[in-house]
């Protein structure tokens, strides 16, 4: 049975109010200052690890020839597996499916979630500021607190499904205790293009858009009993019990399923969860739960969240959510620092002094020894997650205010600025010093070519309106462009952050606005033995993600899968692609 919330009256707020006077009260310098934090959001886990790896000699020579099993489901399509955009399979949940799923009163559940960006919420002070840092509000997403988006009297307060996610690359390698992240993207009704909304009967003017990800950890169903330490050669050895939810993916990648039955798997999988025996025999050995529970949205370490990227007025935001005590109310955007940090903070050093930390910065320079990976576009990450480190992050990463939301711009202002900034920027010093030291360290032969400026440009794109639009062009990363990766994507032998959408001003990775049309031709068929990652991408060298879709056409005469952002194509969606064919090669048994 799946965990919802049994909602007060909406007519009984007082307790209600009282506790979130409190929460409010304690989101000062010293938020959760004692709570270990969520994971990196989008790179972490043992997909990033799988990466770095690449440049580990041990990793490289790990492959042993295996058996394994052949056919149909061999075949792995990261259009299908990984991320699944056609309408006719997002189509088959509903908004009110899983906000039916959190509560028993969807209604006031959604009310009450978009009534904390109106003014009189203790979640929208007079000040505009929340942990410290701006944070824009009342903003008009607080209408919402007005609306019925299920009963369908308007159907643009409506929502609808456009991609399931599949996020194993973020399972915890190291305990082995969640399987990573399972998510499902609504978009607004009201942001549809002219002809979808006419379809959805949708009349009001094109422009107010939303998209709301809700972020599932998944736990292990079968955790090791006791952790073992991955290594090169074994890097799964903590995520065996993963394997039903691995192998529920693979098979959507059947080319024989229709787009409407993968759509009813999908709907079983999030709103029902896997039945024992489902994938194979004895496999699962119980029954998995639904993926949609309130517990797997309650932020922390052993939780996901929900995020939104929020544009229903001019200035675009992207904000973080959580369930809690039986309510959906914001939290801190995890890995997003606040921008004053990069010019006049009080907390400025303690923030420079996190970033010069060995393990903060050798996970910006993407090294796992010398400087291995530090030019690799794949193995770079940044994080706020620790106990302690809470107070460092912002409520909200604005995309269309620079100052609070473009940490590049930030920096490069305190350097320009000598009246708010020190002649001498601690960020700035420390982070050359310290990668000096890294440099001399390393000997005359192995130089390291990263300045402090490109960690700050790295930061950016780890932060969540950088990702979505500050970064897009990036040509100060210090990175090598990848093999066969576009013209357009290389200034030289540099590479180049790619784009989101639309092309010319992006904000987001999958778009309710444009659809894909081509020819979907591309199956990767996995190899009858273990394979590495060398192997992998000699095998499949362009490294890129299927770009093209040829599908039936829907009402308003366009192609019906949504649109993905390059960077989602060329960045983020092979490296995914990657750990999940080197998994089912490790565990999957001969069918």
């Amino acid at each position: 049975m799946s965990q919802r919330f049994t909602l007060a009256s909406s007519n009984t707020p007082t307790l209600f109010l009282i506790v979130t006077l409190v929460v409010a009260g304690s989101m000062s310098a010293a938020a959760s200052a004692g709570e270990l934090l969520s994971r990196s959001p989008e790179r972490g886990g043992i997909g990033l690890d799988l990466q770095q790896l690449q440049f580990n000699m041990e990793f490289s020579m790990s492959g042993r020839p295996r058996p394994r099993r052949g056919g149909l489901l061999n075949k792995l399509d990261e259009r299908l597996s990984l991320i699944v955009t056609d309408e006719a399979s997002t189509s088959a949940i509903t908004f009110s499916d899983v906000m039916g799923q959190l509560a028993d009163d969807k209604l006031e559940l959604f009310r009450s979630w978009w009534d904390t960006a109106n003014r009189g919420n203790p979640f929208c002070p007079e000040t505009q500021e929340l942990n410290g840092f701006p944070y824009e509000c009342p903003r008009d997403e607080g209408e919402q607190a007005h609306v019925n988006p299920f009963d369908g009297s308007e159907p643009c307060y409506g929502y609808t499904a456009i991609a399931f996610v599949n996020r194993f690359d973020l399972a915890d390698k190291d305990h082995g205790q969640h399987c990573g992240e399972f998510r499902i993207v609504f978009a607004r009704n009201s942001g549809f293009d002219e002809h979808a909304r006419a379809y959805k009967n949708c009349k009001h003017p094109l422009g107010k858009r939303l998209l709301i990800n809700f972020e599932a950890l998944v736990p292990n169903p079968e955790p090791p009993p006791s952790r073992q330490k991955p290594g090169p050669k074994d890097l799964f050895v903590n995520l065996e019990g993963c394997r039903p939810i691995v192998e529920f993916w693979l098979s959507l990648s059947n080319t024989d399923m229709t787009t409407a039955a993968r759509g009813r798997a999908l709907h079983d999988f999030f709103l029902k969860g896997l039945p024992k025996d489902s994938i194979a025999r004895g496999l699962p050995r119980d029954d998995i739960g639904p993926i949609v529970n309130t517990h797997h949205y309650a932020g922390g370490p052993a939780s996901g969240q929900i995020r939104t990227n929020q544009r229903m007025q001019a200035d675009w935001t992207l904000r973080e959510f959580k369930t809690d005590g039986g309510r959906i109310v914001p939290t801190t955007v995890k890995s997003n620092p606040g921008n004053s940090l990069f010019w006049y903070n009080p907390d400025k050093e303690e923030f420079a002094d996190y970033l010069v930390r060995d393990d903060t910065l050798a996970k910006l320079r993407g090294v796992t020894s010398s400087t291995a990976g530090e030019t690799n576009i794949d193995t770079f990450a940044f994080a706020l997650e620790e106990p302690g480190v809470d107070h460092l992050n912002s409520f909200e990463s604005q995309a269309r205010l620079p100052d609070w939301g473009d940490v590049v711009q930030n920096f490069d202002d305190c350097q320009r600025n000598t009246t708010l900034c020190p002649e001498t920027d601690v960020i700035k010093k420390k982070l050359t010093e310290k990668l000096d030291e890294v440099k001399s360290s390393l000997g005359p032969e192995v130089k390291s070519s990263l300045s402090a400026e490109n960690i700050i440009h790295r930061i950016r794109t780890q932060t969540c309106a950088g990702c979505h639009h500050y970064s897009n062009g990036d040509t100060e990363l210090g990175v090598d462009c990848p093999e066969r990766w576009p013209s357009r994507l290389c200034e030289g032998q540099s590479g180049i952050w790619p784009s989101t959408l639309p092309e010319v001003e992006g904000f987001t990775h999958v778009s309710e606005e444009e659809t894909e049309e081509g020819e979907d031709s591309k199956v990767f068929d996995l190899t009858p033995h273990e394979i590495t990652l060398e192997e992998l991408r000699k095998i499949r060298p362009e490294r890129i993600s299927h770009l093209d879709y040829r599908g039936p056409k829907g009402p308003n005469g366009k192609s019906t899968r949504y649109k993905i952002s390059e960077t989602l194509k060329y960045l983020l969606l092979p490296p995914r692609f990657e750990n999940m064919v080197l998994y089912l090669n490790k565990f999957a048994a001969p069918h």
